[in-house]
């Protein structure tokens, strides 16, 4: 659909925000739209279904799995064994360079900017920091809901006392300077909402079907974890693109997804 000549998706489940997402823009003009937003009102709940459809859709393509896409953004089992999030960095930095050995990482992961980040003066845990400060703000007597945006200062720019930036930081300005320069994931900024935790992701570039479902399930899962370590519940998630592509053929598209009720609207943009 479309508001005020923007496209925009808003749907219940990951899983259904994926499949409507990617059915809009593979219907518009060369499979591609500009700044697309897609809200998840319960992002930590997918549809078998669909998730099924999209890994035979890249298991066809020869594509990475769901699975291994959204742990470059969060890695769930390590997480699941970590005791905290200090520990659960420090683990995976530990790990991190064996990581990058593997093909399509050589430039990092997007959980490694977010627990390594590259500061120009040395690695920086945005990890823990976001953490400790969600956890310092729930101290005070009125908690503020918007204190997490800052999109344009590097992470550690601050001294170690000023709390003010609480966003995850993905792009490097300083070093991410190629014509098509990892990351395409720009940042994440959280929100407080009294007893809940929204989390707002903006890509530069987009590519919905080699990452698009395992990128937003591995956001709902960074999700889901800062909020369990703040003990805040899950609220909405909501993705913004400026470049958004669908990126196999449209038959490959009608094939494994066609079938689905969404297919059936047209972009109207």
């Amino acid at each position: 659909m479309t508001y005020g000549g923007f496209p925009i998706v808003s749907a219940h489940t990951v899983s259904r925000a994926w499949l409507e997402t990617t059915l809009m823009v593979n219907a518009a003009t060369e499979q591609k739209l500009f700044h697309t937003v897609t809200a998840v009102d319960d992002p930590l709940t997918e549809d078998p279904d669909i998730r099924q459809e999209c890994d035979a859709l890249l298991l066809a393509r020869g594509l990475p799995s769901v699975e291994t896409v959204a742990n470059t953004i969060f890695p769930a089992a390590m997480a699941a064994t970590a005791g905290d999030p200090s520990e659960l960095s420090a683990r995976y930095r530990e790990m991190y360079p064996r990581l990058r050995r593997f093909p399509g990482n050589t430039k990092g992961t997007y959980f490694g900017r977010l627990v390594a980040y590259p500061g120009p003066g040395g690695e920086v845990d945005q990890l823990v920091l976001l953490v400790n400060r969600l956890r310092q703000e729930l101290t005070t007597r009125g908690p503020m809901g918007a204190r997490y945006e800052v999109a344009v200062v590097e992470p550690g720019d601050h001294g170690a006392g000023d709390d003010r930036d609480s966003s995850l930081s993905v792009h490097a300005a300083h070093r991410d300077t190629g014509r098509r320069a990892f990351p395409c994931l720009s940042m994440c900024s959280f929100n407080l909402d009294h007893d809940k935790l929204h989390l707002l992701a903006h890509y530069r570039y987009e590519y919905l079907v080699t990452k698009g479902y395992g990128n937003y399930l591995g956001l709902a899962r960074l999700l889901q974890y800062v909020a369990d370590q703040t003990g805040l519940g899950v609220g909405q998630m909501t993705i913004v693109s400026g470049r958004t592509h669908v990126d196999a053929p449209k038959q490959a598209i009608r094939q494994h997804l066609g079938h689905h009720p969404a297919a059936a609207r047209p972009y109207s943009g």
